[in-house]
């Protein structure tokens, strides 16, 4: 059963005739990668009208924008459900700039109770150039935003639960973990779906196990974001498609109104170990001039997308002609980003990377 079967099923049933729970949640966190513009300027409006207005919108958004096309397709499906159209979404920051997309909206689902929802990433690879700074960076320009929204409601009477998906999963830890006491002391749960965890002294830190006991990991049993950095209480979730899109909660089993539990495949365990161990053996100066090349080689190729690898040869020839230019360990480390994206693409493109690849080493 997917999410639109859950919705089918249990959106008959509103918070109070069945308690929120962590498909809510999955949910509740993709809504925060819908652009609202202007719709939501000193204003609340309900998912109802909200799914009303933007209509049919996710058949315009861009192909290869998907966490935003989903998530457009989840509030067209709940503006008439019983559980969902009365909630009001309200507090809707968005900011970018060349090195971050910062998102966040605040959901009121029940009376005094609000789920404050960070935008993450998807496909992109500019999210994903997000998602390696924290391999270095604490905290990013993202971080402090986020805890600066999260303080607003320092003086409310609001019970909070805070959560988002891929990165803002990471911002809705991160938040949580450095935000006022007295808003620390209204959060009842923070939830990162799929994101990825925090570097090593962040995470053994004082702040993190001051919330520990409220946070919940999930990530798909073939993850390969969620496994980045480190993070606890994780509770796995079967997939039921075995590329890199099982980052979408689309693809979430779910049984009744949970999540399907399942274990961590082969490949994410492996990636979860050794990735990791490279990244913690590396200074920062030496991540932040592999991340700096990986970025400028993406955006020379005119890499939009990881599936865009998936999608195109030419693009995987220019990568190497790219990555070739590169002086010594750090073409080493970036053409072993590119291999991690291809194990999870799968798909015919995959051989062809490896035959390219296995040419590319012999002349190094």
């Amino acid at each position: 059963m997917n999410i639109f079967n859950y919705i089918d099923n249990y959106g008959i049933y509103s918070f109070e005739e069945m308690e929120f729970n962590d498909v809510d949640a999955a949910i509740f966190s993709f809504l925060s990668y819908i652009n609202y513009n202007d719709l939501l300027d000193n204003k609340r409006l309900s998912i109802s009208t909200l799914g009303r207005l933007c209509g049919s919108l996710y058949l315009e958004v861009d192909k290869s924008i998907i966490a935003e096309r989903d998530a457009l397709k989840i509030l067209h499906y709940l503006m008439d459900s019983k559980r969902y159209k009365n909630c009001l979404l309200f507090n809707n920051v968005y900011e970018s700039d060349d090195e971050s997309q910062f998102s966040v909206v605040s959901i009121m689902y029940m009376k005094n109770k609000i789920y404050v929802s960070y935008e993450g990433t998807d496909e992109l690879l500019s999210g994903w150039y997000e998602n390696f700074l924290l391999s270095y960076l604490y905290p990013t320009k993202s971080h402090l935003k986020a805890i600066k929204y999260l303080n607003r409601y320092m003086l409310s009477n609001y019970q909070l639960i805070v959560g988002g998906h891929s990165k803002g999963g990471n911002l809705a830890l991160v938040a949580s973990m450095n935000c006022n006491f007295l808003v620390k002391s209204k959060i009842s749960k923070i939830y990162n779906m799929d994101g990825p965890g925090l570097l090593p002294h962040i995470y053994n830190s004082s702040k993190y196990s001051s919330i520990e006991d409220r946070y919940y990991h999930f990530m798909p049993n073939n993850s390969i974001v969620g496994i980045l950095l480190e993070n606890s209480n994780d509770i796995i979730i079967k997939a039921n498609i075995d590329n890199i899109l099982s980052h979408d909660i689309l693809y979430w089993d779910i049984s009744g109104c949970r999540f399907t539990s399942s274990k961590l495949t082969t490949l994410s365990l492996y990636l979860r170990k050794n990735l990791n161990k490279y990244i913690y053996s590396l200074s920062r100066n030496e991540l932040k001039l592999v991340i700096d090349n990986f970025d400028l080689i993406c955006r020379k190729v005119g890499v939009k997308s990881v599936l865009d690898l998936k999608k195109d040869n030419k693009k995987i020839v220019m990568l190497f002609r790219e990555i070739s230019q590169i002086n010594g360990q750090t073409r080493i480390i970036i053409l072993g980003l590119f291999e991690v994206f291809f194990k999870a693409i799968g798909g015919a493109t995959k051989e062809n990377f490896y035959n390219l690849m296995g040419k590319f080493k012999k002349n190094i």
